[in-house]
């Protein structure tokens, strides 16, 4: 990883690639200092990994004000583009292990492990309308929603008018009584073994239910649930089955169409 970390020489692609005014990394648009882009921000874990910086606020600030976007892997120019939130991600985990995180980020934390969501919030919290919603129970598809979905009144709104779409589009699927948090967001700050902690509880759920298939509502449980270690099953985005729903129409092909050989070309 040292190495690696080397190899970026700050060339600001990942900043501004396609002007001064289109800036790309979200934490360099917001401080406007080279520290908190994703070159500065490497060259600083390297200098602190090697013992040439000390660990302070302010670089603490910088390795957690990355939001894992991935605009940076998007827009490199080099061949280690592909590993540069890894890295970042890496050097989370390294101060979570020495106990070094900020003080919101081991609240975050601690709250996703006692109470299975961000805002430590009961489950009576829960959007009304979950209470409504048919259980699993061998459907063709396990709608799993997420914290956002479940608690957040615009993310539950979401979701609500998600599920009516895939109501009126006949799809068979329930929810889960007793959902556990996909875990996307403490790996994302550096809590890999709370992350295989519910990735472990999640996987257990679905086998015990025989779920098959399942539909995610939040791209960030989609990106966590395609690093269960031993996942066997299928996970979608709902855009995808949407989609997929679009793709699948009834439709009368007259003979006329093929008797004038006009070319029809669908995509």
């Amino acid at each position: 990883m040292m190495l690696e970390l080397h190899r970026c020489f700050r060339c600001s692609w990942c900043n501004y690639p396609s002007g001064f005014e289109d800036y790309n990394c979200p934490s360099y648009a917001r401080f406007r200092f080279e520290s908190y882009s994703p070159g500065g921000r490497l060259w600083l874990i390297r200098g602190w990994l090697n013992g040439e910086l000390d660990w302070s606020d302010h670089l603490s600030q910088v390795i957690f004000s990355c939001v894992a976007c991935k605009n940076c892997v998007e827009n490199c120019r080099m061949d280690f583009r592909e590993e540069i939130l890894e890295w970042i991600i890496s050097a989370r985990s390294e101060a979570v292990e020495r106990g070094l995180a900020p003080p919101k980020v081991r609240d975050f934390l601690e709250n996703l492990r006692r109470y299975g969501n961000p805002w430590g919030l009961p489950k009576s919290k829960q959007a009304s309308w979950l209470g409504e919603m048919e259980r699993f129970s061998g459907q063709d598809f396990l709608i799993y929603l997420g914290c956002e979905c479940r608690y957040e009144e615009r993310g539950a709104e979401m979701a609500w008018n998600v599920i009516e779409i895939l109501k009126k589009a006949g799809i068979s699927f329930g929810v889960l009584d007793d959902e556990g948090c996909d875990g996307n967001e403490a790996l994302m700050l550096g809590e890999r073994g709370l992350f295989e902690e519910l990735a472990s509880k999640n996987l257990q759920k679905f086998r015990e239910l025989g779920v098959k298939r399942i539909v995610t509502i939040s791209p960030h449980a989609y990106n966590a649930m395609k690093k269960y270690a031993g996942i066997k099953f299928e996970t979608m985005h709902f855009t995808q089955l949407l989609l997929d729903l679009i793709r699948k129409v009834n439709y009368h092909f007259p003979s006329w169409i093929q008797l004038s050989r006009i070319m029809i070309h669908v995509s």
